[in-house]
């Protein structure tokens, strides 16, 4: 793994902060860099790229091609139920002051359903198809099933995985397994502050939005899945077996670990 290239495209409100920190920890803090409101792809391309093993950000699909070889780059990402995740956005959204797009959903007092059909920001409308087929700033509602097809060719090709929020522990033992990485153990991050329930929250005519607006999403969406199954059941390790040891353990660090780092005063 020392000399391994790999760049992961990390997709908000999908679990991703978590695989993050996961991923960080198993190439080293000094060896990676992160893409983010301080840190831009002008800064990145000045760096010696040679001692760069990781890059991460919330950015699409293309930026191999800025490594010295980008065909030996391979990419990592976690796409979440479209559903799911948009909503998870909005309320994200609606629970942070800071965040940009707070003061319009106030403001205008808009329901998931306006938040949509307005598309305040480039992930109300087919987000992974924008993220994969690097058309991320498509105009709102102008996303095409060729970006669709675009989309899983370049997930085909660089991605060999795209892990699902649904099947979080198997993506990330598959991750392992593939990139031999040490034991993946996890505290979540960036949770969310509002509680809801989709079934009975969310009414059916938001529900016929989202879909309508993410219909492309929904079938990558279903496509990524089969893919990653395909994948667990034809792993040379069984992932499934492997599945209560690892919960069992990692339920055990994620209790001791916030208390270890409260002692210290690190944050988890």
């Amino acid at each position: 793994m020392s000399n391994q290239k790999l760049i992961y495209v990390h997709i908000p409100k999908t679990g991703g902060s978590t695989l993050q920190a996961i991923i960080i920890r198993q190439y080293g803090k000094k060896k990676f860099f992160r893409i983010n409101k301080r840190n831009s792809l002008e800064d990145f391309n000045l760096l010696d790229k040679k001692n760069i093993n990781l890059l991460v950000g919330h950015f699409p699909f293309g930026y191999h091609i800025y490594f010295e070889q980008p065909k030996k780059v391979q990419y990592l990402s976690l796409i979440r139920n479209p559903i799911e995740r948009l909503v998870s956005n909005y309320y994200h959204i609606l629970a942070r002051e800071n965040n940009p797009h707070h003061s319009m959903l106030i403001e205008n007092n808009y329901s998931i359903k306006q938040f949509v059909e307005h598309g305040i920001n480039g992930k109300t409308e087919n987000c992974y198809v924008r993220f994969f087929s690097n058309n991320i700033d498509t105009p709102h509602n102008s996303c095409t099933s060729e970006m669709l097809e675009q989309a899983k060719k370049n997930i085909e090709t660089h991605f060999p995985i795209v892990g699902i929020t649904e099947l979080y522990d198997q993506s990330i033992l598959l991750m392992k397994n593939y990139f031999g990485w040490k034991q993946p153990y996890y505290i979540e991050k960036n949770k969310a502050r509002i509680n809801y329930n989709i079934k009975n929250d969310i009414d059916e005519d938001t529900i016929a939005t989202i879909k309508q607006y993410n219909h492309l999403d929904i079938e990558l969406y279903d496509w990524s899945k089969k893919r990653l199954e395909s994948q667990i059941k034809s792993s040379d390790i069984n992932i499934e077996k492997q599945i209560e040891s690892f919960r069992s353990t990692n339920k055990i660090i994620q209790t001791i670990v916030p208390i270890r780092n409260k002692i210290i005063g690190r944050k988890n």
